[in-house]
């Protein structure tokens, strides 16, 4: 199924807007659909824990891009202390 498909779809079931994550695609793939789809997509950044530029990654597609959510992808014995950077960009943007 193509997305515009699947937009059509969700069209006639009466869902109004889709929330879009990359999972093996990037994040600017997720951009490009939700430029697109701007009226039908929320998008979500996706970032991994070990990557350490994930903040940087995270807080420009909030900041710049609109993004409304984040999907971190954790390792098994992760610690937290990532995470508190993250929610600490998330805090400074409202």
């Amino acid at each position: 199924m193509t997305f515009e498909k699947l937009v059509r779809a969700t069209e006639r079931a009466g869902i109004d807007k889709q929330v879009v994550l990359g999972l093996s695609s990037n994040n600017e793939y997720v951009k490009e659909l939700v430029d697109k789809y701007r009226n039908k997509l929320i998008g979500f950044a996706r970032g991994s824990c070990t990557d350490p530029n994930t903040t940087t990654i995270i807080e420009r597609f909030i900041r710049e891009y609109g993004f409304k959510g984040v999907k971190i992808h954790a390792e098994p014995n992760w610690p937290l202390s990532g995470l508190l950077s993250t929610r600490a960009i998330l805090s400074s943007n409202s």
